[in-house]
């Protein structure tokens, strides 16, 4: 048990920011796309595509220490961009 919490213990404070932010998300009412006329076929269409566009845009990127965590928030960044580029709403 003592190892388990020396080991926690060392964490950095970016990660342990990540690790509070990720308890309050959890907390928070989930976000809508919404669009006026939109069917959700359309939707679907569009999603995928953004989500195509911001993985293709990311794949050559290189982070010191890539965890994974900054190429999904730059991700969600390009998705969110591409969302509203097509005239969508997050609610």
């Amino acid at each position: 048990m003592t190892n388990l919490l020396n080991r926690y213990m060392g964490l950095p404070l970016f990660a342990w920011a990540v690790v509070v932010a990720v308890a309050f998300a959890g907390c928070a009412k989930p976000n809508v796309w919404t669009k006026s006329g939109m069917n959700q076929e359309r939707f679907d269409q569009d999603f995928a595509k953004c989500q195509r566009e911001a993985s293709l845009s990311t794949q050559t990127l290189h982070f010191d220490g890539d965890t994974g965590l900054e190429r999904s928030f730059m991700q969600e960044n390009i998705v969110k961009k591409c969302m509203y580029a097509k005239g969508y709403e997050l609610k």
